[in-house]
């Protein structure tokens, strides 16, 4: 493929995971990269993911998939971080934090070691706090690296349209903020065919309704898995926006630098895309009433001591 708008080699760390393997077979049927990197530990599983992949993309897609090791990840255009070490059932996506901690640190060294110029979007929750230690681990520029969170405005689409009872692909609106309980959504973002909609009141009460349920009907299923179709079509979407062949702006958590007023704290913000397909090139600040900010900000308190209890956290035995 040619350069600038279409990168040639994405890696999935976490390749062998329901989401990690996922996400190769929508990007790679998709025929955007010339090569995707599966990387995991469990190398039998990624073995037959690879062989799996490989052939069922003969005729379909130019894209080669192959299982490798972080130095088969060196020069890739795109790093994807959605490798976990637990599967537990938790009341909050922040119940992950301290189980992934050394992971997430210890990707961070061999990033910066075999994949220096990538793109890096963190799909590992609670992704909002890892993104801003990644940032610094790596030291890299902020528009290097941002959060996966496009589901949570993809899905405040669907609640859209299952309570104004119209298609939800009509309808259009963002949620910012944390991608977890201080989720903030933009109600007077909302419009219904391209027009501004400001919902009634038992619309209103309906949507909060359904926003603040989903997780905790999603855990109470206990069945091990975490949203794989949705985030792995998500994701394609993403990369598609990114290069300038899909409809943006790009969702994603990155660290705010003043933008919304909030600063050194990564929430959920629309981006602008860069020229080179690679990176994110600015946040987009989209008007918010009073209330709205007022969640945005207390989204920002809640991030922020995350990260300082991940600061604060004694590294395990052994780690």
């Amino acid at each position: 493929m040619t350069e600038g708008k279409k990168p040639a080699k994405l890696t999935i760390v976490g390749g062998a995971g329901g989401l990690g393997s996922t996400m190769a077979f929508f990007i790679g049927m998709s025929g955007i990269f010339d090569e995707i990197v599966l990387l995991d530990p469990a190398e039998k599983l990624l073995a037959t993911h690879e062989t799996d992949l490989r052939e069922c993309l003969v005729g379909e897609s130019p894209t080669a998939v192959r299982a490798g090791t972080w130095i088969d990840a060196f020069a890739s255009d795109v790093v994807v971080m959605c490798a976990a070490r637990t599967g537990a059932q938790v009341e909050s996506r922040n119940d992950y934090l301290l189980a992934n901690l050394a992971l997430i640190r210890d990707t961070a060294a061999r990033i910066n070691k075999y994949t220096p110029d990538s793109l890096l979007i963190v799909a590992t929750a609670p992704l909002d706090v890892y993104v801003m230690i990644y940032a610094e681990e790596l030291l890299w520029p902020r528009h290097k690296i941002f959060g996966y969170s496009y589901n949570d405005s993809h899905r405040f689409r669907w609640m859209l349209g299952q309570v104004l009872g119209i298609d939800p692909a009509r309808t259009s609106g963002y949620v910012l903020g944390e991608h977890g309980e201080n989720q903030v959504p933009v109600y007077s973002s909302v419009q219904v065919d391209g027009k501004p909609y400001r919902l009634k009141k038992e619309e209103l009460r309906k949507a909060t309704l359904m926003l603040g349920d989903w997780y905790p009907a999603w855990q109470a299923l206990n069945a091990g898995r975490t949203t794989t179709w949705s985030s792995a079509v998500g994701m394609l979407r993403t990369i598609q926006a990114l290069r300038g062949d899909g409809p943006g702006p790009v969702m994603g958590s990155a660290i705010l630098e003043g933008e919304y007023g909030l600063e050194k704290v990564a929430l959920g913000v629309p981006l602008k895309p860069a020229a080179d397909g690679r990176s994110w090139e600015s946040v987009i600040e989209i008007p918010l009433d009073l209330e709205e900010r007022d969640a945005l900000k207390e989204a920002a308190v809640k991030v922020q001591g995350l990260y300082d209890e991940a600061k604060a956290a004694k590294p395990p035995e052994g780690a």
